[in-house]
Parts: structure tokens; sequence; C-alpha cells
């Protein structure tokens, strides 16, 4: 008969090798939420259970497409790219990390958490667009037509509503309406570092000469 001891040691290994790898998830000691995000269970290619976020448009369809390609965590329930956005603008305190609670913070959290991408090293927010690994995000020029789920990086002095400091400004388009108006997530603006979303027109504080480009998730 096995020991007492012998038997505690085995069901916690067995414990061990049965729990998820939590290695790629962002801890909330790092400043990012430790909820994770839900997303919708389906069957991939190769018959192996993957999830993926819910919306309608062309732009959150290829956050979804991304979403199957890399697989999500299972059991938690379906947020698409909308609900995610008004979740985070529903925060009356700022998303943070590693002790930065601005505009890079709210970007860190929708690629590290929402799209499960690798972490993009920046001071400052115009740096994201340079910085961000092509593998992973498609660079646009300012000229391009955004969509939903794109992101969008401001200079640094653009002369425009954002990216009035030296360290230029970034947002996440959650939905692109049918007049051409932007539905954009910010954070860390005009002192209020919360979480906010505003509506914007392509020809006052989105127009191409106050941007780097825009970010599109591959």
């Amino acid at each position: 008969m096995r020991s007492f001891p012998y038997v505690i040691a085995c069901t916690l290994a067995l414990l061990c090798a049965c729990g998820e790898d939590e290695a790629a998830w962002p801890r909330a000691e790092e400043g990012l939420e430790a909820e994770a995000p839900g997303f919708i269970e389906e069957k991939g290619e190769d018959g192996a259970e993957v999830s993926c976020p819910r919306d309608e448009d062309e732009g959150a369809a290829q956050v979804a497409a991304h979403a199957r390609k890399r697989g999500r965590r299972r059991g938690t329930p379906p947020v698409d790219l909308g609900t995610w956005a008004k979740r985070t603008a529903a925060k009356t305190s700022p998303l943070c990390h590693r002790g930065y609670c601005q505009c890079v913070a709210l970007f860190h959290d929708y690629a590290t958490r929402f799209l499960r991408k690798s972490f993009v090293s920046a001071k400052y927010a115009y740096q994201l667009y340079e910085n961000a690994p092509a593998a992973q995000w498609a660079q646009l020029d300012a000229f391009a037509t955004p969509q939903a789920g794109d992101v969008i990086v401001w200079k640094a002095y653009s002369g425009c509503g954002y990216g009035t400091g030296v360290a230029g400004h970034v947002g996440v388009v959650t939905r692109v309406q049918a007049n051409g108006q932007l539905n954009v997530l910010h954070q860390n603006l005009s002192g209020d570092k919360s979480p906010r979303l505003t509506t914007e027109t392509q020809d006052r504080n989105v127009a191409p000469s106050c941007l780097v480009g825009y970010l599109r998730p591959k």
C-alpha cells in the first residue's frame, strides 16, 4: 500500500499536468486585467477545438480569422470587438501596463489580451507603428481606408486633437459607420486617463496629415 504523502504528491502532479499553460497570459501584477476575454468555440480544420471573437463587419471578421488561427482559451462567454470596446470604455479607472496608464497600455491590452499577439516594445505611442512585427501586423499608410480592428497611430506633435505631445497617440477603431465616421477607443485623452469611445470624422482628428498610419492585425 502506498503511503499517504506519496498519494498526495501524485495527485498534485496530476493536477499540474492537466492545468492550462498560463505562461503566455499577461499577469494582473503587470498592470493588465486578469480576466480573460471570451470567445466562441469552433472546430478548426484539423478537428481541434479553437475559439474566436464574434463580429459582423469586414475588419472584425479579420480579427475573428486571426483567432481561428491562434486558438483561444475555452469556457469563457462570447465577446466580440464591439462588446470588448464597450466594456473597456465603461471602466472608471485606466488600463495600466508596467506602471504606465496611458494610450500605449490600451494598445497592449487589445493586442496581447484580445488578439493574443506578442508584446510590442515602444517608448512612445507613435513608435508602435514601426515596431509592430510584420508577421502579425500590416502597416498601412495614413491614406488607407480604415476598418474595424485597425489601430490608428498619430504622429508626435500632430497639430490635431490627439498626439499633441512628444509621444503621439494610439487608438483602436471599433466600428466604421455607414457615413464613414469612425468609432475609436482611446485612453488618456485631455487628462482623463480612463478609456473612452469617441466618434471621429476623417477630415479632422484622423486626417492623413495627423497620422503615422494604421496597424491592421493579420
